[in-house]
């Protein structure tokens, strides 16, 4: 599956994976079941490992199409953190686009090279977070 959620620890980061080709389809299908869950931590913490995208299939109409989606649960993400990781130059181009794209969603986004950062990012912001990776 191009986009799906691995087991996290701790239980209150979101850990999506991004693998092969991922499609504006498959993207908006995932955080539509995602968000329609009840196994989403408030506030919301995520981190995007795109490192195993190999076609990054995402237009720019797919990420308005998942804007007006999120902007439908603000509730969900308000205050939130999402960390986005991709190696290749696409992929990460995608994540900056979105990352400008979702400025009035009202939740930050960072996107990193390295999966350490983008880990301690989430942690590190001056209390921001709920824990640490391990804390429980």
């Amino acid at each position: 599956m191009p986009v799906s959620r691995a087991p996290s620890a701790p239980p209150d980061l979101l850990r999506t994976v991004l693998s092969g080709r991922v499609t504006d389809r498959e993207l908006l299908d995932y955080y539509m079941r995602l968000m329609d869950s009840a196994a989403v931590p408030f506030p919301w913490l995520e981190r995007v490992d795109g490192t195993g995208v190999t076609d990054m299939a995402v237009t720019p109409d797919g990420q308005w199409r998942l804007a007006a989606f999120v902007s439908q649960h603000l509730d969900l993400v308000r205050g939130g953190r999402v960390a986005m990781v991709a190696t290749s130059g696409a992929v990460y181009g995608m994540f900056r686009m979105w990352q400008m794209q979702r400025e009035d969603l009202d939740y930050a986004v960072q996107v990193f090279r390295e999966m350490g950062e983008a880990e301690a990012w989430l942690w590190n912001v001056e209390g921001e977070a709920s824990g640490s990776p391990g804390s429980g």
